[in-house]
């Protein structure tokens, strides 16, 4: 009965034992994706929030979208001066936004003539700027490419180039860029209005992971992002870094929420979203 029992043991042993290591074996397998995940998408809402807010000033439109700005941010908007500036102030303490964050510190964007020209750039700069307590520093240019025709009907096109953006988290810098071309396939004929829109995402990115794997990411399926969801709701990533297998991060087929599945060598591991 004794050796029946140490046998039982051992076996819960080594299944407990098999079941840590595979979890460390995940852990460190999706470490690349969750940080390109924050980088990428604290990115995309910088420039959903300065682009938003910024055309529905320009549109005279002044009431406040909280899907866009919040209550507890102000915005200003100086078209007399050169550059033209808009910034969206969000204090100095932490300001609740829609999509459950908090953010403190200024976005400012600057530009000159009109940026509904075809090749206007619009630089966008963080000044002091947190999300959830976490440092970013952040500097991106987006260039209006005018209408491209897409299937049927015209859209508007940008060109998102990132970069700096270098993330203080508590475990680690992330140190990202990217280059990237939008297309805006819904919503662009209602600018001060933000539930409708709709974008499409394509190109690259590149980094520094937290653990100081360097890597590559290309967007192999277009990532769709809406103004109602703050996660991509659909569209693969592909992840490459040297000496390891290449990975592939999946979005699901539409939904919003913050799950993904990251592939590696044929299998799977779930990843929650930040």
């Amino acid at each position: 009965m004794r050796l029946y029992s140490l046998l039982i043991l051992g076996l819960v042993f080594i299944v407990l034992s098999c079941k840590k290591a595979e979890e460390e074996v995940a852990a460190a397998n999706t470490i690349m994706a969750i940080d390109n995940n924050r980088a990428e998408t604290e990115s995309q809402m910088i420039l959903s929030m300065s682009k938003g807010g910024m055309d529905r000033r320009l549109s005279a439109k002044t009431t406040l979208d909280t899907l866009a700005i919040p209550p507890c941010a102000t915005e200003t908007l100086d078209t007399l001066s050169n550059p033209k500036r808009y910034v969206i102030d969000y204090g100095s303490t932490n300001c609740a936004c829609w999509d459950g964050k908090n953010r403190r510190g200024r976005l400012i964007s600057t530009w000159t003539g009109s940026p509904h020209d075809s090749l206007n750039v619009i630089t966008t700069v963080a000044d002091s700027f947190y999300l959830n307590n976490v440092w970013y520093e952040f500097t991106q240019k987006y260039t209006n490419l005018g209408l491209v025709r897409f299937a049927v009907e015209y859209h508007p096109y940008f060109r998102q180039e990132v970069t700096k953006c270098i993330v203080h988290a508590p475990d680690g810098i992330i140190n990202w860029t990217c280059d990237r071309y939008i297309e805006h396939s819904r919503g662009y004929l209602t600018p001060p209005i933000f539930q409708d829109d709709e974008f499409i995402i394509r190109g690259s990115s590149q980094g520094t992971a937290t653990k100081g794997q360097k890597f590559y990411a290309q967007i192999l399926k277009p990532l769709i992002s809406r103004y109602d969801c703050r996660y991509y709701q659909m569209g693969s990533v592909e992840l490459k870094t040297d000496g390891e297998p290449t990975q592939r991060i999946e979005y699901g087929e539409g939904g919003c929420d913050d799950k993904a599945d990251v592939y590696q060598l044929g299998k799977a591991w779930p990843i929650k979203l930040k």
